[in-house]
């Protein structure tokens, strides 16, 4: 209380809560900003990961349909819009196990901005991922439209000014109403297949299917969908056409593999979000979250090997 008896306002936006020393500090480690993209995809998830497995059997056989990248006369050389944000250039890859810490405020206000950044190790730094966007899916359309934009940074913990958005890192400088935090995390690995569906030279899809896909949260909510991720990686700019397309892959999955596939119109670490809004509305909650440090990894208090358990 003030002298007047008037209740002082809290402080809100991180250019009030970071000192100006931490201002200057995630300034520093900004190493470098991508220009943001549009991501368009559709989600399944598998019933187990036995069907993710008959799928990728199934596209690996079926050459005249998914025709990937290393196929004669088919392959082009691609624009550099796309080759600056593709970081692998070989048509099928196991990629080694991704470990991604997301983050949020206490209040859930990053949330409500419709934003989602993310942070993982990349080559001896940070790759901070920031996706823009309800995504817009639905029963009948469910494509998910993100803008995406990453950036690469030297320390892990939220960087406001990675941000590419310009206009998304004022309302957080200005408006968060706490310190951003890593609440959870996600721990998967994936098959990719690039490949021309028909072999279609003008347009290459990424087909990521991963049998590992849990998540958790920092006070022990867990899950896990084994999914299959469909993502233009080139082709048409049309909102529309992109939609097409991407309906038209799924279907083909979807006829074949029936029940076994069913769609998905949330982001991934969704589940643990709506999870976290119930526990953070809780006093008990709040405590929890003001005593979470906001540049440290609480899943590796007890070794860095650990992994989510799943509830019964």
């Amino acid at each position: 209380m003030s002298k007047d008896g008037k209740k002082k306002k809290e402080p809100v936006g991180l250019r009030t809560l970071l000192s100006s020393d931490e201002r200057n500090q995630l300034r520093s480690e900004v190493l470098e900003k991508k220009d943001p993209y549009l991501e368009s995809e559709r989600v399944l998830v598998a019933q187990n990961q036995r069907v993710i497995q008959q799928i990728i059997d199934h596209v690996k056989e079926c050459e005249r349909r998914f025709v990937t990248r290393e196929k004669a006369n088919i392959a082009p050389v691609l624009p550099d819009r796309y080759l600056s944000r593709m970081e692998f250039q070989v048509p099928t890859e196991i990629t080694p196990p991704r470990e991604r810490a997301y983050f949020q405020d206490r209040h859930f206000f990053l949330r409500s901005l419709e934003a989602e950044v993310r942070q993982e190790p990349r080559l001896g730094a940070y790759k901070q991922t920031t996706k823009i966007g309800s995504g817009g899916a639905t029963s009948t359309d469910s494509t998910l439209d993100r803008m995406e934009q990453a950036s690469r940074i030297t320390g892990f913990g939220f960087n406001v000014y990675a941000i590419g958005d310009k206009d998304l890192r004022n309302k957080l400088l200005e408006k968060s109403p706490t310190l951003i935090k890593p609440v959870l995390r996600m721990v998967s690995q994936r098959e990719r297949i690039c490949y021309h569906p028909n072999g279609d030279p003008d347009v290459l899809i990424e087909m990521a299917l991963e049998r590992i896909h849990v998540g958790q949260t920092f006070n022990g909510f867990a899950w896990s969908k084994p999914k299959i991720d469909l993502e233009i990686k080139m082709g048409p700019e049309e909102k529309g056409m992109r939609h097409s397309i991407l309906a038209r892959e799924e279907k083909r999955l979807r006829e074949l593999f029936g029940s076994a596939l069913t769609k998905e119109l949330a982001s991934s670490p969704t589940p643990g979000f709506e999870a976290l809004e119930e526990f953070l509305s809780t006093d008990k909650g709040r405590a929890a979250f003001d005593a979470l440090e906001t540049r440290a990894k609480w899943w590796e208090k007890d070794g860095p090997t650990q992994q989510p358990r799943m509830r019964a």
